[in-house]
């Protein structure tokens, strides 16, 4: 059998940390209070930013601009400006993802922005591209990946993200890709969505927990991200199910190595964006969360773009077995690659091996460079 690739550099499992809905009300103090810890532990932290809020009735949104229906475009917010600026070029400690382009909600259709087929394909796109130039003129960096609001993109959308050269990142279900099939009619979609969203019907708002914040498993595709969750076990949003999910999620990154994704919400932690945060029992279940994960050996804090990047890069590593003999051979420079083997391995300077993961890492990787190892008889 083929040695099993990892993505982790020496076998560590990859965790990301991505928070939604940064906009012009942001304020700086805001993420701080949340990550402040995260980035002095030496994690990274993904921001979905809404390029040109719209002032609607949602949490995103401070009580005193909702339903005003006025748009609100994050270059004007000068102070988050310098401070994004600030950690994205000197600390190095975030990553900027575009979050659709006004964080729009159709009650008609009940879907999100980049879920509602209803707007002309042109006009998408339009405010797609505007959205990726206020980011750039904000950051200083245009987005390479795009989040769609409330996890809702279309089969066509889709599409046009990948023409205008972003890599989407979404969640993957059985309920995504039946809201994506173009062979079932707008109607029953509708009804799906509405039986959905009951579910959350009778449980306030404050007191919903896994909406907000979740830990997920991440897969990475042919220029997609994807994400998803193992079935919770619990029937209600609460502490409960959150660590029974957490503890699912560690295991089975602990067992395959695959990518973990805390996904939060920076303005959940905040009672109609109080100047402190006031959701104590919230900001409890994430720190919960955050230090399971962080307790785990061989952790590597990564950002989509370094996930991307080496994954591509491990991928595209030839591996060969012919008897006892493993040969790899890489098409770029990589350092501190991993694999699982089952058998054991004749000793060689250029590799490692943990005896209780059977993981064996090789120290570098020199592009059209020959390694040979060979099993033991």
């Amino acid at each position: 059998m083929i040695p099993e690739r990892l993505i982790g550099p020496k076998g560590q499992i990859p965790v990301i940390i991505r928070d939604d809905d940064t906009s012009f009300f942001t304020e700086p103090r805001m993420l701080e209070s949340i990550y402040s810890k995260v980035w002095q532990d030496g994690f990274k932290v993904s921001l979905s930013v809404v390029p040109s809020l719209r002032g609607r009735n949602d949490l995103s949104v401070p009580p005193d601009f909702r339903n005003t229906g006025q748009c609100y475009s994050i270059p004007d917010n000068k102070s988050l400006v310098a401070y994004l600026r600030d950690k994205i070029h000197h600390d190095r400690s975030i990553e900027i993802l575009q979050h659709g382009f006004s964080h729009d909600y159709n009650n008609e259709s009940c879907r999100w922005e980049y879920g509602d087929d209803s707007k002309r394909y042109s006009e998408m796109k339009c405010d797609t591209e505007r959205g990726m130039k206020i980011i750039r003129q904000a950051c200083d960096i245009g987005p390479r990946f795009f989040v769609s609001p409330g996890e809702d993109l279309s089969a066509r959308n889709m599409r046009m993200i990948f023409e205008l050269g972003m890599i989407p990142i979404y969640r993957q279900t059985i309920f995504d890709r039946f809201l994506r099939s173009s062979s079932l009619p707008y109607s029953m979609k509708k009804f799906a969505i509405k039986r959905v969203s009951a579910k959350y019907s009778t449980l306030k708002m404050e007191d919903q927990i896994l909406v907000f914040m979740k830990p997920v498993t991440m897969s990475v595709g042919r220029n997609v991200l994807t994400w998803s969750t193992p079935r919770i076990r619990s029937s209600t949003d609460s502490f409960k199910s959150l660590v029974e999910l957490t503890g699912d999620i560690i295991k089975k990154s602990f067992r395959d190595r695959t990518p973990v994704c805390i996904l939060n919400h920076y303005h959940a932690y905040y009672y109609d964006w109080n100047s402190s945060i006031t959701k104590h029992d919230r900001f409890r279940a994430w720190r919960y969360v955050f230090d399971s994960l962080e307790k785990l050996n061989n952790v590597w804090k990564v950002t989509f773009s370094q996930l991307y990047d080496r994954t591509e890069s491990v991928q595209n590593t030839d591996i060969a077995k012919t008897g006892s003999k493993i040969t790899i051979v890489a098409k770029s420079s990589i350092q501190d690659v991993s694999f699982r083997v089952r058998h054991n391995l004749e000793p060689d300077d250029r590799i490692t091996k943990d005896e209780y993961t059977n993981i064996i890492t090789v120290k570098q990787l020199i592009p059209n460079n020959k390694i040979v190892l060979y099993e033991k008889d």
